[in-house]
């Protein structure tokens, strides 16, 4: 029996990573959330972590190494939630690959915002660091606009792959989170059921 994999697609402050959180949790999936490796990973790489700060993307066959030892680390995982892979047209064919390899049932859920409400959103988030709230540094108004024209440009090319070669649904991300959390259940059921 093939693996569902959901595939979570939407600019910065759509609430993409929280949709995705709650979409592994309810199906028992687990989640790859390339930001948070990141993250995780810059913590111990000084060079990497200056490069994020920039707003940049990593190259396609650095995130392939990443998400390719994800999956190998996490082979007992009933299915994926992805959330910022892949992020450009130029890595939906390793996905692809990935999903004949392992033999997985892909769905793209892509939540739609305007860049109006993703500013207005991502200019409230706060991340507390040693007690005190901090805005994190790719929240800076300089770096929100470098990453939303960078999704604009290099990850929204990326819906036409999915229509091409898995199953793509479209979201509003407009409303508050339970929500699109609700849109996404409802749509999702009907697509599990049938």
């Amino acid at each position: 029996m093939s693996k569902q994999v959901f595939v979570v697609i939407g600019a910065q402050g759509s609430g993409k990573s929280t949709q995705a959180e709650r979409l592994a949790k309810r199906l028992g999936f687990t989640r790859f959330e390339s930001g948070e490796i990141l993250r995780g990973l810059a913590l111990k790489d000084e060079h990497l972590r200056d490069f994020l700060k920039t707003g940049n993307l990593l190259t396609d066959e650095n995130i392939a190494v990443i998400v390719e030892r994800f999956v190998e680390d996490n082979s007992s995982a009933t299915g994926f939630v992805f959330d910022g892979f892949p992020r450009t047209i130029t890595q939906g064919p390793i996905l692809k690959q990935l999903a004949e390899k392992y033999g997985w049932k892909v769905v793209g859920v892509n939540i739609v915002i305007s860049d109006e409400t993703a500013k207005l959103r991502l200019s409230k988030r706060v991340s507390v660091v040693d007690g005190k709230e901090t805005v994190r540094d790719d929240d800076r108004p300089e770096i929100v606009e470098k990453r939303l024209r960078v999704y604009h440009e290099r990850t929204e090319p990326i819906l036409s792959y999915f229509k091409e070669n898995f199953s793509l649904i479209k979201i509003n991300g407009e409303p508050d989170r339970d929500a699109v959390t609700s849109e996404i259940n409802a749509v999702l059921a009907h697509l599990l059921d049938g």
